[in-house]
């Protein structure tokens, strides 16, 4: 390899060019490597296609150091094997739907939900109205975390919500005519 002592001057293509295949595979693309190292994504793609018979000492010296900064990297941040399955990051909607539903009427309301569980109100908004497909698994936890604690909490106070109370009432009163109805016939 030639010296790179001098920042001026030219290399023959070839003497680079295993620098740069090695550091667009490491970066993903010449897009990403121009992204994280400043290089030109141009130039490099150049230096790829056999563009450019020559490369000037300053830009192999920054590919040099850029391909030394991205092996350190990966070294420090090993990729999971392919064979190891990670966990979906999204859930469905409707398994958490009717636990973002109660826990509104259990708060009387989603700024009571965000002021108690830190769970914003839009998102449960969303939840709760089924505006949204797919919810985060880690909202989805949360919900059902701050439904379990709101239950134990109205169990321990025996304390509810006017709004959740007065539904259970007419749900009971409704059940109730129901069965009325049932064993009449």
């Amino acid at each position: 390899m030639t010296d790179l002592g001098s920042p001026y001057g030219l290399l023959p293509r070839p003497e680079v060019l295993p620098w740069v295949i090695e550091l667009v595979e490491r970066c993903g693309s010449a897009y990403k490597a121009q992204e994280r190292y400043g290089l030109c994504q141009e130039t490099l793609l150049n230096i790829l296609s056999g563009r450019s018979a020559n490369v000037r000492v300053r830009t192999a010296r920054r590919v040099r150091d850029a391909l030394t900064e991205q092996r350190h990297w990966d070294e420090s941040h090993p990729k999971p094997s392919a064979y190891q399955k990670r966990p979906e990051p999204l859930v469905l909607a409707e398994v958490v739907v009717a636990s973002a539903r109660e826990l509104l009427q259990r708060c009387d309301g989603g700024h009571e939900v965000e002021r108690r569980y830190g769970i914003p109100y839009s998102t449960v908004r969303h939840v709760a109205n089924h505006h949204t497909p797919k919810v985060q698994r880690r909202t989805a936890q949360r919900i059902l975390a701050a439904l379990v604690e709101q239950r134990k909490l109205d169990r321990v106070n025996g304390h509810m919500s006017n709004g959740y109370r007065s539904k259970l009432i007419t749900v009971a009163v409704r059940d109730k005519k129901m069965m009325d109805g049932y064993a009449t016939t």
